[in-house]
């Protein structure tokens, strides 16, 4: 309601406000992100630093360790305990190894703990006195600092004989190394005083603030790890300290970059807004003194200017005058287009009538059909009487007893197709003829046919369903439409080929019958004939099952065959697709319902009206 009381150029400057809030959230939520994710950084590199110095410091007590323990079994210095081995002579033979060693010390001291040996390579340490059964590690507070302590007995036939002691002082020089290493600052911390320090605050009492320490004006992040001795008392800190002044510039670099992309957001959307008011509002002002003129029959065309959605619609507004002056002319289009639907109107009722013809000629062809049908059913009961003497007296030994097998086999078919064209002549079907069908039986019989009757140079080729498939439905109307079909693709190979017949099941979806509309969903039967033949032409594809159609040459063909294999297959609540080049062959598929019903054993039985 607010905006609809609003001109239109507060309704722009409304709109553009929000915009320019949202744009300020974003880089608000984009500079917290980014400070979060670069503190993050930061104190994920004083924490990987940190565990580096102390991995670092744990190596120390392992070479510490290992070199205690070859002091401890050295021969020289359980000679030395044993009163073997004068102090000089000891010095002597292990200052070349001791000044190799990653160690400054090494201590040895009698049963009683009286030190009796020392060397050292920064002056000599104050005892530390460590007596204990086992070998022991840590940290040890001297007058010198913090040192990294390792002590044990020398054990000579079961017992102790004295004690060994080596150490690393924690001084500056350690700590340095551990900085090459690490990349930070590091720190040895003793009662709030610093014993030593790669950082520039030695002699200044150590006050972290929120793990940060100031020295000087440099703002350094710390973490401390505690320094305990032998017996688990704090002697000591550890601490590890990066500075402060990458991050700090990586944020003052954000805030930099957020501040310029936002005053540049508000110049962006000022500019647009005074765009918007220039390019669309003062247009918007002229379209309504162009109405104004035109409801006073006053017609003068607007300044188009540019090509944008505004300069388009000022030029709908000339094209509206444009067409208002020029009614006439809009009144003889109309008239034209009046013209053309009626000739529309006209095709459309010839192809009515066209259809009309077609539909009576179809009644005439049911009339023919049923006079002939009759007629021609007595002849082929007469053909079925005589076959069915000559196989009785024959008998199935003798040779000719299979061909007069075929000959009532046809015979029958035939009757059944004469009953079938009755039927079609009435308008109606015998239900009672509908059985549960075995199509790979059906298509046996049929092959054997075919075989027996087609050229030799034709191939004729099989791939059944390896079990059996069922559908409801007459099988002489089913052998007609596949013989039909097997006729068509014996004509289409004068000079020989193949013709290869297969069966199988298949399960129509939702997206099969999206491609197909003629079917539904569910199981059925394939019938697949093909052919090696000249193929059907594009322009006949869409004409095939129309009755009297064909391609054939005059007296070779009715153009029924098709349209019978069409309405038998329609009749079963199948439907059939075909696939064809020209000069590549033809393949006819039948879908036909299946039946989860096996097949009726007993015979088809002819009607008496077949019969007469």
């Amino acid at each position: 309601m607010l905006l609809k009381n609003l001109k239109y150029r507060n309704k722009v400057l409304l709109i553009l406000a929000p915009v320019l809030l949202a744009v300020f959230a974003g880089l608000l939520v984009v500079y917290t992100i980014s400070c979060r994710d670069l503190t993050k950084e930061h104190t994920e590199r004083l924490e990987r630093a940190s565990r580096r110095a102390q991995d670092l410091m744990g190596v120390d007590v392992s070479v510490l360790l290992e070199n205690l323990n070859a002091f401890r079994t050295d021969e020289g210095i359980i000679s030395f305990f044993q009163g073997k081995t004068a102090s000089l002579e000891l010095r002597k033979n292990l200052g070349p190894a001791f000044k190799r060693l990653s160690m400054d010390s090494l201590e040895l001291f009698n049963k009683e703990g009286r030190p009796l040996f020392i060397l050292s390579k920064k002056g000599l340490p104050v005892p530390s006195r460590i007596m204990n059964k086992n070998v022991v590690s840590g940290f040890g507070k001297t007058p010198r600092g913090i040192e990294i302590i390792a002590a044990g007995p020398v054990i000579r036939n079961g017992g102790i004989i004295g004690f060994v002691e080596t150490s690393r002082v924690m001084d500056n020089s350690f700590l340095a190394e551990l900085a090459e290493t690490t990349g930070a600052e590091h720190s040895i911390i003793t009662d709030s005083a610093v014993a030593a320090s790669t950082l520039a605050n030695t002699g200044l009492p150590y006050r972290p603030k929120g793990g940060k320490l100031n020295i000087s004006g440099k703002v350094y992040s710390v973490d401390e790890m505690p320094l305990k001795d032998m017996s688990g008392k704090v002697i000591g800190r550890f601490v590890t300290a990066i500075s402060d002044a990458p991050l700090e510039g990586s944020l003052k670099r954000i805030r930099l970059y957020t501040s310029l992309v936002g005053a540049w957001a508000v110049l962006v959307l000022a500019g647009l807004a005074v765009l918007l008011i220039s390019t669309l509002v003062n247009p918007l002002k002229e379209m309504v003194q162009v109405v104004d003129r035109i409801a006073r029959g006053e017609f003068r065309p607007l300044v188009v200017r540019g090509k944008d959605e505004i300069a388009v619609l000022s030029g709908r507004f000339n094209m509206m005058q444009s067409q208002l002056k020029t009614s006439r002319g809009e009144i003889e289009r109309y008239t034209q287009n009046l013209e053309k639907i009626i000739e529309e109107r006209s095709e459309e009722l010839k192809r009515v009538e066209r259809q009309l013809m077609r539909s009576r000629k179809m009644e005439s062809l049911g009339v023919l059909a049923g006079g002939i049908a009759h007629d021609f059913g007595n002849l082929l009961s007469a053909i079925l009487g005589y076959a069915s003497i000559a196989k009785d007296e024959l008998g199935p030994e003798d040779p000719q007893y299979k061909y007069w097998d075929i000959v009532e086999q046809a015979a029958t078919r035939g009757a059944d197709l004469v009953a079938q064209l009755l039927t079609f002549s009435l308008g109606t079907a015998e239900a009672g003829r509908m059985q549960n069908v075995n199509i790979n039986r059906l298509a046996g019989e049929f092959v054997k046919l075919i075989t027996a009757t087609f050229p030799k140079s034709i191939s004729i080729q099989t791939g059944f369903y390896g079990k059996p498939l069922h559908i409801r439905g007459e099988s002489t109307s089913i052998f007609q439409a596949m013989l039909n079909i097997a006729i068509n693709a014996r004509d289409a190979m004068p000079e020989g080929g193949r013709l290869l017949m297969e069966t199988r099941p298949f399960r129509a979806d939702e997206d099969f019958v999206r491609s197909h509309p003629e079917g539904l969903p569910g199981d059925y039967v394939l019938i697949s004939i093909s052919d090696t033949g000249a193929g059907i032409k594009k322009e006949d594809m869409e004409r095939i099952f129309e009755p009297f159609y064909t391609t054939k040459q005059a007296g070779k063909g009715t153009g029924l065959g098709l349209a019978i294999v069409y309405g038998i297959v329609k009749k079963h609540g199948g439907f059939i697709e075909v696939d064809s080049q020209e000069g590549k062959g033809a393949t006819f598929t039948l879908y036909l319902p299946a039946s989860a019903e096996p097949e009726n054993t007993a015979p088809q039985a002819l009607s008496k009206t077949q019969k007469n």
